[in-house]
């Protein structure tokens, strides 16, 4: 029987707050989000920039599978609360203070109190035993898994949240026959050609080296002459 590599993860926090387009809530996560999170995940855990070759050579084997299926419980949107952001505004509060102006035409302080965003968020709610499986087929893959299992294994396990730093994860990777595939617990979404209501972004070839260049660009976006080059 072939066999199935299977990425799950299980959310401690019993919410999730990750987006699609438009805003709208994204159940299940995206398999673009979950290779997002690996790749994170492994520079992290090696604590360098970039990433060693052969966990490179594990990420380029992932973006080569074709999408996988996707098992998950059964979500629902929360009541939500709201947050008060501060608008990016310190530079002109520094100039009001370098000016000597503390207070404005209405004797109010100016300072970055004044300067807040009302933002709605309304999680989704995750049920606590339930875990979120990504199942590819190994029978055709470019190459075998086996020189690339133990890497994303190390990987995987390192992840720490998937969506906000608020959705805490526990992650793990198995190989699956098809009976144990047959078993898993979830609603289940299947990749197809028709577009569904459900749309999610799934990594492609080259998308490692779309994350590194966009990496590249934030970390060198300020220029020695204090330039700003907006991240594509």
């Amino acid at each position: 029987m072939p066999d199935y590599l299977c990425i799950s993860i299980r959310f401690l926090g019993g919410s999730f707050h990750g987006r699609a387009d438009y805003g709208e809530p994204e159940w299940p996560p995206s398999p673009l989000r979950l290779y997002q999170a690996i790749v994170a995940a492994s520079a992290a855990c090696e604590n360098r920039r970039g990433n060693p070759p052969l966990e490179s050579a594990a990420l380029r084997w992932l973006e080569q599978l074709s999408p996988p299926f996707v098992a998950a419980p059964p979500a629902r949107e929360m009541q939500g609360y709201r947050l008060y952001v501060p608008d990016n505004v310190g530079d002109i509060i520094a100039n009001q203070w370098s000016a000597g102006r503390y207070y404005d035409n209405k004797n109010h302080p100016i300072d970055v109190t004044s300067y807040r965003t009302e933002k709605s968020v309304r999680p989704l709610a995750v049920p606590d035993e339930g875990a979120v499986h990504y199942v590819w087929p190994l029978a055709n893959v470019p190459t075998g898994y086996a020189p690339h299992i133990d890497v994303l294994t190390s990987a995987v396990r390192s992840i720490t949240h998937i969506g906000w730093g608020v959705d805490l994860v526990a992650a793990d990777v198995s190989v699956l026959d098809e009976n144990a595939v047959r078993d898993l617990k979830g609603e289940r979404w299947l990749p197809g050609p028709n577009i569904s209501r459900t749309t999610l972004r799934t990594p492609l070839v080259g998308t490692l080296d779309d994350l590194n260049r966009r990496h590249h660009a934030f970390l060198t976006r300020v220029t020695a002459d204090g330039g700003l080059i907006p991240v594509p």
